[in-house]
């Protein structure tokens, strides 16, 4: 596999963690538990970026396994 099919596998990785972790960090904000997302003075971005951050970490590493995988095989069966 060469740096190519590395960088284009896991740039596919950070994405698609970020769309997850995005996706969940907005319907936890959305849910609002405890009021701790937003209230009468806006909203926390501390816990917004902390919850993006916690989502984000430990689903990158297995996104970008699976994208390096589909990557190797697409550019073996192309």
């Amino acid at each position: 596999m060469n740096r190519k099919h590395w960088i284009t596998g896991l740039a596919l990785g950070a994405a698609i963690a970020f769309l997850v972790a995005a996706a969940m960090t907005y319907a936890d904000w959305k849910l609002n538990p405890a009021g701790i997302f937003h209230g009468p003075g806006g909203t926390n971005w501390g816990f917004v970026r902390d919850t993006l951050i916690s989502w984000f970490l430990p689903v990158f590493p297995v996104a970008a396994a699976f994208a390096l995988l589909i990557v190797r095989y697409t550019s073996r069966c192309g």
